[in-house]
């Protein structure tokens, strides 16, 4: 966007999605107070000819991920920050400990049972991620839910969509879809 305004006002706008934002440092200077903490403003990268004159502002804001001068490192940067962001977007959110257990002076003995579950659920995790996954298996699974759901239009609608749509990194989003 050329006018500040317009594009505040769209980033404003987008309510269910993140924005990897790339800004000029002047412009930045003005428009990233306003937007840095709205929670659809993911990271920001600020893409200038004098990093020196714009590292002493942009310290205050978190979201700021680089102030970078190269192209070639803009480009890479982002595709490194997407491939990590990819990676945990689809992660589960866990507590270490339970606040309430915490209060009540939780024994270590506790402590260390809730800590071998979430150690067993994060093997899971790392097993399922692991696995080697083939067509045969994905074919067979989806046989398996049109026997299930014969007869239920909207669940084979799903269960399409599944067949045509679906890529490993996505795994997670399907299951709890």
């Amino acid at each position: 966007f050329d006018n500040l305004q317009e594009g505040e006002a769209y980033i404003r706008s987008i309510e269910r999605e993140k924005i990897v934002l790339i800004v000029s440092g002047g412009y930045g200077r003005e428009i990233v107070p306003r937007i840095h903490d709205l929670i659809q403003v993911n990271c920001i990268y600020v893409y200038c000819y004098d990093k020196a004159r714009h590292e002493e502002w942009s310290t205050d804001f978190s979201k700021i991920r680089s102030i970078i001068t190269k192209r070639r490192q803009l480009i890479d940067e982002i595709t490194e920050d997407q491939k990590i962001r990819n990676l945990t977007e689809d992660t589960v959110p866990m507590s270490i400990l339970n606040r309430t257990a915490v209060a009540k002076e939780t024994t270590a003995k506790d402590i260390s049972k809730e800590m071998g579950s979430i150690l067993w659920f994060q093997l899971l995790i790392d097993v399922l991620l692991r696995m080697t996954h083939t067509n045969d298996a994905k074919t067979e699974l989806i046989q398996t839910w049109r026997e299930n759901y014969m007869g239920n239009s909207s669940e084979l609608r799903i269960i399409e969509e599944f067949e045509s749509q679906f890529k490993r990194d996505k795994a997670v989003w399907w299951y709890t879809r």
